[in-house]
């Protein structure tokens, strides 16, 4: 990364101090290892294109060990003023020597190098308040995205094994369906067929008239009939008696049939049972 095109430069070991990153301890390999989590934390909540734009500037002077050196990680540039008293003069150096100065922003509550940096028309900003912009930004990010929906592959369904509960429960549901669907003979005896004839509305039925009407007017005409010519109708019964009755006065026709032994596969009444019978 050139200078050019360096837009974030952060006081490294003032932002450390104020972000829950810190951790308690002593000791060199400690604080190396407090500078790797801020590195890390902020390549989490930080942009690929700022990341790639972004410089952290520690201290160097009370730490000579290997681990000093300026190196490269999650692609946020990290270095150590080597060759200055302490950071504030290496970012001082960096604001100074930046051709477009209006275009950085220094993160940093130190007064010096705020100062510094608004002597050259830098933007700058509190520690603690970018990290908090940058962790809020972050926050939002993830509420709003939207989940991805991993989609199922049809072949890979076909070798899934069911489990033996779960086709006992598949049964025991159809089974109830089943008796929840199926009529009772009640119901089949009471069903009316869908598509029954109907009626015309006007039809021309004959009136009837009742049984006891009937009854009156037949014993009307008979009475008339038996008024008019008694001794005709009485001689015609006595005639009728004589010839189709026997001593007990049956039909002897009725008698001959009753007393027919029908076989015991064959129907209650041969086809010729009523023939004759009035």
């Amino acid at each position: 990364m050139t200078l050019d095109l360096l837009k974030t430069v952060i006081d490294g070991y003032n932002l450390l101090h104020q972000t829950p990153v810190m951790q308690s301890g002593s000791g060199p390999a400690w604080l190396h290892q407090q500078r790797i989590n801020l590195i890390q934390e902020l390549a989490k909540l930080l942009t690929p294109e700022e990341r790639r734009t972004t410089i952290c500037v520690f201290d160097a002077h009370t730490d000579r060990s290997p681990n000093t050196t300026d190196f490269v990680l999650e692609d946020i540039r990290v270095c150590f003023a080597h060759h200055h008293r302490e950071a504030d003069d290496f970012i001082e150096d960096l604001i100074d020597q930046h051709r477009s100065p209006r275009s950085l922003l220094v993160v940093s509550s130190d007064r010096r190098i705020q100062n510094a940096a608004k002597y050259r028309q830098a933007q700058t900003i509190d520690s603690r308040d970018w990290f908090d912009r940058i962790s809020l930004r972050y926050t939002d990010s993830l509420d709003h995205a939207t989940p991805t929906v991993n989609e199922i592959d049809p072949e890979s369904i076909k070798n899934v094994s069911v489990m033996e509960h779960e086709v006992d429960a598949w049964v025991n549901y159809l089974e109830m369906e089943n008796l929840f669907v199926t009529k009772s003979p009640e119901d089949k005896s009471i069903s009316k067929p869908k598509d029954a004839p109907k009626l015309p509305k006007k039809t021309n039925e004959r009136k009837t008239s009742s049984p006891s009407n009937r009854n009156k007017s037949t014993t009307k005409k008979a009475s008339g009939n038996a008024s008019k010519n008694p001794q005709t109708s009485s001689n015609k019964k006595s005639k009728s008696k004589t010839q189709n009755a026997d001593e007990s006065g049956i039909d002897p026709k009725i008698l001959k049939r009753a007393n027919r032994k029908l076989p015991e596969d064959g129907p209650l009444f041969p086809e010729d049972y009523f023939d004759g019978i009035s």
